[in-house]
């Protein structure tokens, strides 16, 4: 399309250089691109804080489950209390969980307008 709008310029008149040609959807990204990329950074940084300690959280409650295993020993029937799987599955859902529930509002939080967050609180 740049080139048949050169055409209509230039038989309007030749003395118009038409230079630097560009849709305004690329440039609303370019004059957006250094906030966008702010905003990513601190998406992550909120991101990285909530799977620390996520992370912190399963470590001890992996400690605490390994630990109270011998009082229920009892009340369990054909699964061993320390049962691998279980301890997996349980872990990899857990996390999965947590990081969902720290990307969700960070995902809403990067993709909010400042103004707006700030003037309804």
């Amino acid at each position: 399309m740049a080139g048949e709008i050169r055409n209509v310029v230039r038989m309007l008149d030749r003395k118009i250089p038409v230079v630097g040609l560009s849709t305004m959807e690329r440039d609303i990204a370019a004059s957006v691109a250094d906030r966008r990329l702010i905003a990513l950074a601190v998406g992550a940084l909120i991101l990285r804080r909530g799977v620390t300690l996520v992370s912190i959280g399963i470590v001890t409650g992996l400690g605490g489950a390994f630990g109270l295993t011998r009082l229920i020993r009892g009340l369990l029937f054909d699964v061993e209390p320390t049962d691998p799987g279980i301890f997996l599955a349980v872990t990899v859902f857990v996390f999965l969980g947590a990081v969902a529930a720290c990307a969700v509002p960070t995902w809403r939080a990067v993709r909010s307008d400042p103004k707006v967050a700030l003037q309804s609180t």
